[in-house]
């Protein structure tokens, strides 16, 4: 079977793949985060040659690689029923409104960061950036948990085998 990490393919590929950048420009994105040790999709951005709709599908489209059995089937377009005039309803009472206090209306606020940035009135772009925003630090914090792991690992075998050493080695004899 085959593991996810093998079936990973990287954001500037997909990018490519898309149109969205040429393989001049990813070249020049990789040679960049080599020397700032940001992430690429943070320097494209920056740059101009992508945006963060662009980024987003792209991370999502990493993502269907990784669980092809995950993506939902399309739904089915419904056709339009032909349009029906409503009966008038029968007058109600005017007791029988006042008696019948209608539910709150509850709205999601967005984060403040969004309405700051915003001018007070929220934007489905900067939302969709705060979203994409708090995604990369995620991934940021998990890459960096694994590369702590892994350093962990590696010293840990080192040490058994510097332990495993100083076992076999002779002792002198007391004398």
């Amino acid at each position: 079977m085959e593991s996810s990490a093998a079936r990973r393919r990287p954001i500037g590929m997909i990018l490519v793949e898309t149109g969205a950048i040429t393989v001049d420009d990813l070249v020049n994105a990789l040679a960049e985060q080599r020397r700032t040790r940001r992430r690429l999709g943070e320097i494209l951005i920056d740059s101009g040659l992508i945006t963060w709709l662009q980024l987003a599908e792209a991370i999502a489209e990493q993502a269907r690689d990784l669980d092809p059995e995950a993506v939902p089937e399309p739904e089915p377009e419904l056709e339009a029923e032909p349009a029906v005039e409503p009966e008038p309803a029968p007058p109600t009472p005017i007791a029988a409104l006042k008696a019948e206090p209608e539910p709150p209306v509850t709205v999601a606020e967005p984060p403040p960061s969004v309405v700051a940035a915003s001018g007070g009135r929220p934007d489905v772009e900067l939302m969709l950036m705060e979203r994409q925003r708090a995604f990369m630090e995620l991934v940021s914090v998990t890459e960096s948990l694994r590369s702590t792991i892994t350093r962990l690992q590696d010293e840990l075998v080192q040490r058994d085998a510097e332990i495993t050493r100083l076992r076999s080695m002779s002792l002198p004899a007391a004398g």
